[in-house]
C-alpha cells in the first residue's frame, strides 16, 4: 500500500514527492488520510477547547494548512459550475476557466464559515472530528466508484482506473470499518460518548449525491468533483456531529 504516496498527493504534509499512480492504486485506503488529518485537527482543538471560538479558527486554519487548500479549490470550481447552470461542453469550459467567479468564492466562503462554526462546537470532541474527516474522504472513494470517468487524461481518470476491481472495494470496506471501530472504541474508553461520533458518518451521503449531480452537468466525475465531495462531505459530517 502506497500510503506515503497517498499522503503526498491528498495533503500538504511534507512526506516527500510521491507517485500519482501509486496514490491512485492505494486510494482504497483514503479513510486513513481522514484519520491523519482529522486526528491532528481534533487534537489541536482539544488542546484549545477552553476557548472554543479560538479553537475553531485555528482548527480551520490547520485544515487549510494540512490539505493545502486543494480540495477547497476544487469545491470552488464546482461551485462556479453549479452557479452557472451550464451542462455538457459549456459546463466543462466553466469548470476549466482559471478565473474564480462569484459563485465559486461564495462556495468556498460558506464552507469555511460552516466548518469554523462546527469545529468550534466540536473542539472538545476530537474523536467526532476525526470520524467526520474519515467520512469526508470515504465519500470521495464512493464518488470514484459510482462515477463515470472523465473522457480525457486527467487525475480523475487516473484515480478511477486505480480504484477498479473487487479486491480494492473489499479492501476499502475493511479499512473504513477498521477506522470507524477504532475511533468508536477509543472515544468510548476516553469519553463514553461513542454514539456522538457515529453521527458524523452522515457525510457519506454526499458521495452518491454529488455523483448524480456531476453526471447531469458534466456526464462524468473529475478531480474538481472529488474536491467538492471531500469539502462538502466534511462540513456536513462536522455539522451532524455538532448537532448530535
Amino acid at each position: 500500500m502506497g500510503l506515503r504516496d497517498l499522503v503526498s498527493f491528498m495533503t500538504a504534509i511534507p512526506v516527500g514527492k510521491g507517485s500519482v499512480e501509486r496514490a491512485a492504486s492505494s486510494f482504497y485506503a483514503v479513510p486513513l488520510i481522514g484519520v491523519i488529518v482529522g486526528g491532528l485537527v481534533g487534537l489541536v482543538g482539544l488542546a484549545l477547547s477552553r476557548q472554543p471560538l479560538v479553537a475553531g479558527a485555528i482548527m480551520t486554519a490547520l485544515h487549510l494548512l494540512l490539505t493545502g487548500g486543494l480540495h477547497l479549490d476544487g469545491a470552488a470550481d464546482y461551485g462556479d459550475l453549479i452557479g452557472s447552470g451550464a451542462k455538457g461542453e459549456e459546463a466543462l469550459r466553466v469548470l476549466k476557466d482559471p478565473r474564480r467567479g462569484s459563485f465559486g468564492i461564495a462556495t468556498a466562503a460558506v464552507l469555511l464559515i460552516v466548518r469554523f462554526s462546527a469545529l468550534s462546537v466540536l473542539s472538545s470532541r476530537p474523536w467526532t472530528v476525526t470520524m467526520a474527516y474519515v467520512a469526508s474522504y470515504e465519500a470521495a472513494f464512493i464518488a470514484v466508484m459510482l462515477g463515470r470517468p472523465e473522457p480525457y487524461s486527467g487525475l480523475g481518470r487516473i484515480f478511477w482506473e486505480g480504484s477498479r476491481g473487487r479486491p480494492k472495494l473489499v479492501a476499502n470496506a475493511l479499512v473504513t470499518a477498521a477506522c470507524v471501530v477504532i475511533i468508536v472504541v477509543v472515544s468510548t474508553l476516553l469519553a463514553h460518548a461513542s454514539y456522538l461520533d457515529l453521527a458524523a458518518l452522515a457525510g457519506l451521503v454526499v458521495g452518491p449525491l454529488t455523483v448524480a449531480d456531476a453526471h447531469k452537468r458534466l456526464g462524468f466525475v473529475n478531480g474538481d468533483v472529488l474536491g467538492f465531495t471531500i469539502e462538502v462531505a466534511g462540513v456536513l459530517a462536522l455539522v451532524a456531529g455538532a448537532l448530535a
